[in-house]
């Protein structure tokens, strides 16, 4: 037993150490490679004494009740896990990296039709959870009505926009804004990356539907607020911000774009899936990140490096609902520095 905790003792250790590093960009870690050889060299050695504890007890019912036997009990729990997240952590540090937004399907492509399919149907499901016509006034205000952007491009700018946070070590809670969010679905898809999710709507109608959808969903991180986008003065409390072209007249969609730029922080990560945007990032002072989403320029000078960071963050989400195991123990430090490397242990 005293063996069994001395090893327990060196594998925290190790594990805390390998955890501090992987919190680091990937071209700090110059102590990672020795602390997760100090890892594996802990958990063998663990494994070996399970493996002479087990022979030791043997079918001694007695000695399966003592403390010595609950003991060996809880260590292979440990093991379990132990051999999980240090196989994740190994993960980080392989030096695989993932495309930043992923491939376009091919015509002939068996997933891209069937994310055809799905992007489809979502669509159509889309327009049934609001059925609330517009409003008169939002639309005599220029607003656009509620319209539906392909579930499987905005899951794309959302996932990218998530690694990205993940690449930049900004702390969390992360909250996430949509700029005319209509009937809430992009909010609710939007919390399955980001710790809070919030629509602004100017039709109450929809920010009703919005509500009502919300409810039905259990998304207790989403909320609606019934506000006019031009005259909002929360934009610089977001760390990401969506907005599809939520007005069709140009006077007002300009001076929206400019009042996002204005006061969103100079870290923001923008989704702004239209065609004029693009056109009109540079002289609004944003870097294109991919086609839909941007960066402000000041973050331009280290896009590059900020870039290459975020292909090496994996593809896993951990979500804010989403707990690590109890049984983790002194694991748990480098099970959460896996997931903010985007790799989940299995």
């Amino acid at each position: 037993m005293a063996a069994v905790e001395s090893l327990e003792r060196s594998g925290a250790a190790a594990a805390r150490a390998l955890a501090s590093e992987l919190m680091r960009p990937t071209a700090e870690r110059d102590d990672a490679g020795d602390a997760a050889a100090a890892l594996a060299m802990a958990l063998e050695a663990a494994r070996d004494a399970a493996g002479r504890m087990r022979r030791q007890i043997g079918s001694s019912t007695r000695l399966q009740r003592s403390g010595t036997g609950q003991a060996l009990r809880a260590l292979c729990a440990r093991l379990d896990q132990w051999d999980r997240v240090a196989a994740a952590a190994q993960d980080c540090l392989a030096g695989h990296e993932w495309p930043l937004v992923p491939a376009a399907a091919s015509r002939l492509d068996l997933g891209g039709a069937q994310g055809s399919l799905v992007s489809g149907a979502f669509t159509r499901a889309h327009r049934a959870i609001n059925p609330a016509r517009q409003d008169r006034a939002s639309a005599d205000r220029g607003a656009h009505a509620d319209i539906p952007l392909d579930a499987a491009r905005f899951v794309a700018a959302a996932h990218l926009a998530y690694r990205l946070r993940l690449a930049t070590k900004t702390p969390r809670p992360w909250r996430f804004l949509d700029v005319g969010c209509g009937g809430g679905v992009k909010v609710a898809l939007a919390a399955e990356f980001f710790d809070d999710a919030i629509g602004i709507e100017i039709d109450p109608g929809y920010a009703a539907s919005a509500t009502r959808n919300f409810a039905a969903m259990r998304a207790h991180r989403c909320r609606v607020e019934v506000t006019d986008a031009l005259t909002y003065g929360g934009y610089g409390g977001f760390d990401v911000i969506y907005f599809y072209q939520p007005m069709h007249d140009m006077t007002d969609l300009l001076a929206l774009e400019q009042r996002i730029l204005e006061q969103s922080r100079d870290d923001v990560i923008l989704i702004a899936p239209y065609p004029g945007f693009a056109m009109r990032a540079a002289s609004l002072g944003c870097v294109p990140v991919d086609g839909t989403v941007f960066m402000k320029a000041a973050m331009a000078d280290g896009l590059g490096e900020l870039l290459a960071e975020t292909r090496r963050m994996g593809p896993h989400v951990f979500g804010a609902d989403d707990d690590p195991p109890q049984n983790l123990g002194w694991l748990r430090p480098l099970w959460l520095a896996c997931t903010a490397n985007g790799i989940r242990p299995a």
